[in-house]
């Protein structure tokens, strides 16, 4: 029971801080598949704050069209879309109504980085009203900029001026009495590897049921 308590407190709080931006970004590792189940977890709480869309970086160009007619992803949609816990992550967002988005860069003459920030400044742009929850991976979510470079959250935050709410799964990995453990970033930022311009980090060890 306790552990099913701190999912929900885990959920509650994002939910709670997601009311006081426009975009929630999550990351994930693309070879460890649980951490999509989290993000399944948070599509539920963050459609009851007005979040409308879920913009993806795994889809393969001009699927996002096609997954909002049909209301599913296939082979094609995209490489690690195949992978059963990113089907039924976008299965569950289209069954609760948002609206599926892609923001990769497709132009290989600007930044990937920066390519994929003007994608997502578009997307509020064509939709002034709306709240996006942008699913990343790895480092594209760090809002400063590294040794390698600004990442994509760090352009997003110059070109629109919004604070994004970030959360990193993909750095902290262990077992834990929980299924999740949301840890702000200042409280860890003193080790080396975790010293990341995140919001917050989460160690998932949430366990499909489907």
């Amino acid at each position: 029971m306790r552990n099913k308590i701190q999912l929900h407190r885990v959920e509650d709080e994002i939910s709670e801080l997601a009311r006081d931006t426009r975009m929630v970004m999550l990351n994930e590792n693309h070879w460890y598949p649980n951490h999509r189940l989290f993000a399944i977890e948070l599509l539920k709480k963050l459609k009851k704050n007005d979040y409308t869309h879920l913009a993806l970086e795994a889809l393969f160009p001009n699927q996002d069209q096609k997954i909002n007619e049909r209301g599913y992803p296939t082979f094609s949609s995209g490489y690690y879309i195949r992978e059963p816990n990113f089907g039924q992550l976008i299965r569950k967002a289209k069954e609760l109504g948002f609206v599926i988005i892609g923001y990769e860069n497709q132009n290989r003459e600007i930044n990937r980085e920066l390519g994929q920030a003007q994608n997502l400044q578009k997307i509020l742009e064509e939709h002034p009203n709306q709240k996006i929850f942008v699913y990343a991976g790895l480092d594209h979510i760090l809002e400063k900029e590294t040794k390698s470079g600004k990442r994509m959250a760090a352009y997003f935050k110059e070109l629109t001026g919004i604070n994004p709410l970030t959360i990193n799964q993909a750095d902290m990995v262990g077992t834990t009495h929980n299924e999740l453990n949301l840890i702000p970033q200042n409280v860890v930022k003193s080790f080396k590897k975790l010293d990341k311009a995140v919001d917050f980090f989460v160690i998932n060890n949430l366990k499909s049921s489907f």
